[in-house]
């Protein structure tokens, strides 16, 4: 089977959503034995591409005028020229109208539509650039012959807001990166020096912006009596300046380190020796963190809120994300209930098997097959 990717999002300079999940399902298809052509209208980040099987892997770079030039004209060219059993756009748009073989859509969520629509202005509704990525969008969802999305949960808000569907979409969960492993770690000493940690930590990682709820998180973080353990936060982004003035505002600065965008290297050593992961998320199409989190061990508290039960699958490790005192009562458990906390490591232990990038190219691989074999 030949496999072609909208693979521009390969070309950016971190590994970061879209580019994270091209990047593990192209290395584990082609380990698969899967021919993998990455079709770009500029050049890749080979960084992305390390574990590939390169025997199974070619690169296509061409330019187009403008990006929907590439996309409208080019890439069906492309398709044809090698020729190509599956077109496979991982981004929630890019795919050409006119096409040539069956065309695989992966729609991470309706996050846009649900959380963000409702925050624009009607200017900023009507604004060109804002119109031109919904016709994006729309076009690439009426051109896909089958849509991959995350979680069951992102599939239901797929067909209630976009209406697609149902029989149109599979779900397939994604995973953690391969570093997130116990070889990955560093002493605790180690991690404490390099990030000026103290004692037993709680952790956080994601972005700060309103949706992700930091401000529950440090409200019931205030709530719990002296002497607390540290609040460890670790992304950035614009909101930072706000989550800090939270901070002062409850007299928490010595007590919670803002750490700012870490490495990736840093992040298995983070979530393994913290207490807890606490994610207060509002809105997730999958929550990676989680799956991170578990893949390590970690005992993990979450938002009872959209797709983070479903892949959480522990609903007495969940919390009501609009409730500070709710989220209080859970880290004082953590805190100071030894057999809680090992039930919730013992969970994630667990329920970590269900999450694997092999485990997510088989199943996409037999997506791919039963759409070729469609009528």
């Amino acid at each position: 089977m030949k496999v072609a990717f909208n693979a521009r999002t390969l070309s950016a300079p971190q590994l970061r959503g879209w580019s994270r999940y091209t990047s593990n399902l192209v290395r584990e298809l082609t380990q698969l034995g899967v021919k993998v052509y990455l079709f770009s209208d500029r050049p890749l980040n080979e960084d992305m591409l390390k574990g590939c099987d390169s025997q199974n892997l070619v690169l296509v770079s061409e330019r187009g005028y403008l990006y929907l030039d590439w996309e409208q004209r080019i890439l069906p060219q492309l398709c044809q020229t090698y020729p190509i059993d599956i077109l496979h756009c991982p981004i929630n748009y890019g795919l050409p109208w006119r096409k040539n073989c069956p065309q695989v859509l992966t729609l991470h969520d309706a996050i846009e539509k649900v959380f963000y629509e409702k925050e624009k202005s009607i200017l900023e509704k009507w604004s060109v650039p804002h119109l031109y990525v919904r016709g994006l969008h729309k076009l690439a969802q009426r051109a896909s012959d089958l849509v991959i999305t995350v979680s069951e949960h992102a599939k239901n808000d797929l067909v209630n807001q976009y209406h697609i569907h149902s029989e149109k979409i599979k779900v397939i969960y994604e995973a953690a990166d391969p570093n997130f492993c116990e070889g990955s770690v560093y002493p605790l000493e180690e991690l404490q020096k390099k990030f000026s940690i103290q004692g037993t930590y709680l952790f956080y990682v994601g972005g700060l912006e309103k949706r992700k709820n930091l401000k529950v998180l440090i409200d019931a973080f205030a709530a719990l009596k002296e002497p607390r353990p540290q609040l460890v936060v670790a992304g950035g982004g614009q909101s930072m300046e706000e989550v800090k003035r939270w901070v002062l505002n409850q007299g928490l600065e010595s007590q919670v380190r803002l750490l700012g965008w870490v490495e990736d290297s840093d992040l298995p050593s983070l979530y393994y020796h913290s207490r807890a992961f606490v994610y207060p998320s509002l809105y997730e199409g999958f929550g990676l963190q989680l799956v991170e989190a578990m893949t390590m061990g970690t005992a993990v508290l979450a938002s009872n809120r959209t797709s983070l039960p479903e892949v959480l699958a522990n609903p007495e490790a969940t919390f009501n994300p609009e409730s500070a005192s709710e989220l209080t009562h859970l880290l004082r458990r953590v805190l100071d209930d030894a057999s809680f906390l090992q039930s919730l490591r013992k969970h994630s232990s667990e329920r970590r098997q269900a999450f694997h990038w092999r485990k997510t190219a088989e199943q996409t691989l037999d997506a791919y097959s039963k759409l070729l074999l469609m009528p």
